[in-house]
């Protein structure tokens, strides 16, 4: 667990005048990592729906021995959190809600919907990424950039070394996944859960490409309670608070706690 270092945020610009800043904590034991986040972003917030951004109460625990079923779990057209980033905003699937009916489960990156940051607010005025856009293009090395609820993690992709297997086959406007094929490929070319294994280890890998992030889960996803359990409603169809689920004291053998950032 002490492997992992977050980023620090304190030193970040923020959303802006007027948001709260970014709070996240992450603590680990032997075999999990939990984190606490208050879901603000560390960089401008630009509006792109019409939801507002506001601060939330997320906790993430996530396996750090996770393993591989015989057959990966679907997310078509599973609306929500699929992982975490690691500043601690939540990572949806290439998917968005049924509403409105032209672009129904369509594709947020094809139908231009979210900002330069890849991400933007829901319903519940939270912000979360649909693909995530780093700014080390010329880096060589990889580095992790959050972990799935299966507990695997997820990496950036310098210089586009691997590549995603899915063909478009139709219109990703609406119905993204009738839209693409996935289709075997050399060994640069990512399973249909959008991963691989290096060095033994499986990891997913952030792609220009559908389905961006996560394509299926590799593994068994944890359940997640509270405010960062929620389903992501219909977008345009705000819904009610959900009581949070008290956030549980960091485990005894905690190795640290830190902050984290993407840029």
């Amino acid at each position: 667990p002490a492997a992992y270092r977050f980023p620090d945020l304190s030193t970040t610009e923020g959303a802006g005048a007027g948001y709260e800043r970014p709070q996240v904590s992450v603590s680990c034991s032997d075999t999990a990592l939990t984190m606490h986040s208050n879901g603000m972003i560390s960089y401008r917030f630009t509006p792109k729906t019409p939801n507002p951004l506001r601060a939330q109460s997320f906790e993430w625990t996530v396996t750090l021995t996770p393993t591989r079923t015989p057959t990966p779990l679907s997310i078509e057209n599973r609306l929500g959190t699929l992982g975490f980033s690691v500043t601690g905003i939540p990572i949806y699937g290439p998917t968005e809600g049924a509403v409105p009916p032209a672009t129904a489960f369509g594709d947020p990156v094809h139908n231009g919907i979210l900002d330069a940051c890849t991400g933007h607010t829901g319903p519940n005025a939270e912000y979360h990424y649909h693909a995530i856009t780093t700014t080390d293009a010329c880096a060589l090395d990889e580095r992790i950039v959050g972990f799935a609820l299966d507990g695997f993690p997820i990496y950036s992709n310098p210089q586009g070394r691997y590549r995603s297997g899915y063909q478009r086959i139709g219109d990703p406007t609406s119905q993204v996944w009738r839209a693409y094929a996935w289709q075997a490929g050399d060994a640069t070319t990512l399973d249909a859960c959008n991963g691989t294994t290096v060095d033994g280890t499986y990891r997913y890998y952030v792609t220009d490409a559908f389905p961006y992030i996560i394509g299926c889960f590799a593994g068994t996803p944890a359940t997640v309670t509270g405010d960062a359990g929620r389903p992501m409603p219909p977008m345009g169809r705000p819904v009610a608070a959900v009581t949070t689920a008290a956030i549980t004291a960091a485990p005894t053998t905690s190795t640290t706690t830190a902050f984290c950032d993407l840029a």
